[in-house]
């Protein structure tokens, strides 16, 4: 994450000046953060300023439950490992970075595309297929006999559909919504939510067709 400091908030040097034994009494600069767009982790931090695609700068005011949600037992680990060879399964193109601002009912929300918990779903998807024998044998995906995928994925959700969602992450969702029907297309999404700055928790989505 490129993270710019705004140039009207620190004195021309770059620096800010703090006397000695006296407390910097200052304005802070503000954090403009983008979003990565090459999947990457991101954590926001209070004081980041989010760019929404509207032109709307939402500052981050909160983020203690960031890592500390009450329905989960511990912070997120890493991504997944490989179980089988993820290079022989579709490689859906990442969708672009979003950060989608609107208001309803006198709050406002940010819902910001996750596209590193994004690959946590895809790659969990990616070892369910491995571990079914309806979709992965003999170190081999399965296909049709026309020689078509048995499945698909999407990293985006069509608009018009209402997808499966849940929080925080359990790898379970996706693992036994897939082994419960493999064929099939998933579409798959996850998204940070704030209101009123305040962090509220990242949005699993899965819609299968």
């Amino acid at each position: 994450m490129t993270i710019a400091m705004s140039a009207s908030a620190t004195p021309p040097n770059g620096c800010v000046q703090v006397e000695s034994g006296k407390p910097y009494t200052g304005t802070a600069p503000q954090q403009t953060a983008a979003a990565p767009t090459d999947g990457s982790r991101y954590v926001p931090k209070v004081g980041d300023v989010i760019r929404c695609d509207d032109g709307t700068d939402y500052t981050i005011k909160d983020v203690s439950r960031w890592n500390n949600n009450a329905f989960s037992s511990a912070p997120l680990g890493e991504l997944p490992a490989a179980t089988c060879d993820w290079s022989k399964l579709p490689q859906p193109e990442m969708p672009r970075a979003e950060a989608r601002h609107f208001t309803s009912g006198g709050q406002d929300y940010l819902f910001q595309r996750n596209l590193y918990e994004t690959r946590r779903m895809l790659y969990t998807l990616y070892n369910a297929i491995g571990g079914n024998p309806e979709t992965w044998q003999n170190g081999q995906p399965v296909k049709f006999p026309s020689g078509n995928d048995k499945v698909k994925i999407n990293l985006t959700i069509p608009a018009d559909v209402t997808p499966q969602s849940f929080w925080p992450w359990r790898s379970e969702q996706i693992t036994e919504l897939f082994n419960s029907c493999p064929p099939g297309t998933y579409s798959l999404e996850a998204w940070n939510v704030y209101k009123n700055g305040v962090f509220q928790y990242t949005e699993y989505s899965i819609y299968v067709s």
